[in-house]
């Protein structure tokens, strides 16, 4: 019987370094990876309720925290930007069909306005619904990258672009067409 303990203490200690190997060898000690989501791979599908966005940190952060702030900085930044030009090209729709001049309206300069409207007063608010981090060796160091899934409610996104428009009627300059604008979202 003690020859069969002593086996038994010694095969679990060869698994265990055999485990330990296993781990250093693939991960060192950054500790290890799961699979990538499939949200990372394939963006969830914008719908009425939600328009949805993948942010990405940089790939040699070193503090998981700041990989985090650097995936949802990028996150936000995707959303002014797809507003953005959501924003420009309801403006060039709403040209075209009232005969106006762009010289009068320039609907580049104008998104530009409502993207920093936008990023100042909701783009702020945007957080992180999911997050996937990697960890890395890179040389003695460990480094993360961390990509998150961010989604934002569309009524959040249309009331930016209605308060917008409704600002831009107070100077009761081209009424109609600040009109059309604000109407144009749900």
């Amino acid at each position: 019987m003690k020859i069969f303990n002593k086996i038994v203490i010694l095969l679990i200690i060869i698994i265990l370094i055999g485990c330990n190997t296993i781990f250093q060898k693939n991960n060192g000690k950054c500790g290890f990876n799961q699979p990538k989501p499939n949200w990372i791979i394939q963006v969830p599908r914008s719908n009425n309720d939600y328009i949805y966005f993948v942010g990405l940190s940089n790939e040699n952060v070193s503090s998981e925290r700041r990989a985090r702030d650097e995936a949802l900085k990028h996150a936000r930044v995707q959303l002014v930007n797809y507003l953005g030009t959501d924003v420009k090209d309801k403006m060039e729709e709403i040209i075209i069909s009232m005969s106006l001049s762009s010289e009068n309206i320039d609907p580049l300069m104008l998104s530009q306005e409502f993207k920093t409207q936008f990023s100042k007063n909701v783009a702020t608010q945007v957080h992180g619904e999911k997050f996937h981090v990697e960890f890395n060796q890179r040389g003695e160091d460990c480094v993360c990258k961390v990509y998150t899934l961010c989604s934002v409610p569309t009524r959040i996104t249309n009331n930016s672009i209605r308060n917008f428009a409704n600002d831009k009627l107070k100077t009761n300059e081209y009424i109609e067409f600040w009109e059309k604008l604000r109407d144009s979202v749900n």
